[in-house]
């Protein structure tokens, strides 16, 4: 979906774009529109689809071909990235250790249901909440036999914050790479990069042009 009317120093992901506002206006009139304008509607909606199915094909979002990437604010990203990893690495290695077990259950258990790509998400989230749980209760007694009560307590003191870690960790790294990808495509092929951005401006006009005909419609 596109992101913003103008392009960014760096990607965004704006919550609420200008233009998915208007393209939400549009499409809940896009008949009665249509009736009006016989195939603009169309040919507008056909236009954001094939610019979405080739950032679909590309792994691209909209907000990172629309990017300047200047280089202050990519050695910033970097720097900061890697210093929030650097910080979260112990801690998120120790919630890693401790929840591996729950995480790998629930994933071959919603995995072998067969569940509907909708409500995968739910489910790994409440049997993986509670399989966690049991493993760190698990995990408590095994500390407490082995050393004693004092550390059994201090893996439980530990646990919720070290998994909290452990999410965070593996997000920030799934975000630096994704960044990373986006810019190095989009560096290493110029013409690619000024394909998508000529195309980007083409959907924005015909959205823009549609938007205003709707506005003197209503």
């Amino acid at each position: 979906m596109l992101a913003a009317g103008q392009g960014s120093d760096a990607p965004g992901r704006p919550e609420l774009a200008p233009q998915a506002e208007l393209l939400a206006a549009i499409e809940s009139g896009a008949a009665s529109l249509e009736r009006k304008l016989p195939g603009r509607v169309t040919a507008v909606a056909a236009a954001v689809r094939r610019y979405d199915r080739l950032l679909r094909v590309l792994r691209l979002r909209d907000d990172q071909v629309a990017a300047g990437y200047p280089a202050r604010v990519v050695v910033s990203f970097v720097a900061r990235t890697l210093a929030n990893l650097l910080v979260l690495a112990p801690l998120a290695a120790l919630g890693a250790l401790l929840s591996w077990l729950p995480y790998r259950v629930t994933g071959a258990i919603v995995d072998a249901r067969r569940l509907p790509e909708d409500v995968r998400a739910t489910h790994k989230l409440f049997l993986g909440g509670a399989l966690l749980v049991v493993a760190w209760l698990a995990e408590a007694a095994v500390a407490w036999a082995l050393v004693g009560p004092w550390s059994a307590a201090a893996l439980l003191a530990v646990a919720v914050p070290a998994s909290w870690a452990a999410l965070r960790f593996d997000e920030r790294r799934q975000q630096f790479l994704e960044e990373a990808r986006a810019w190095l495509l989009l560096r290493a092929r110029p013409g690619l990069a000024g394909e998508l951005r000529a195309r980007r401006a083409v959907v924005l006009a015909a959205l823009e042009d549609l938007a205003q005909e709707w506005r003197r419609r209503h």
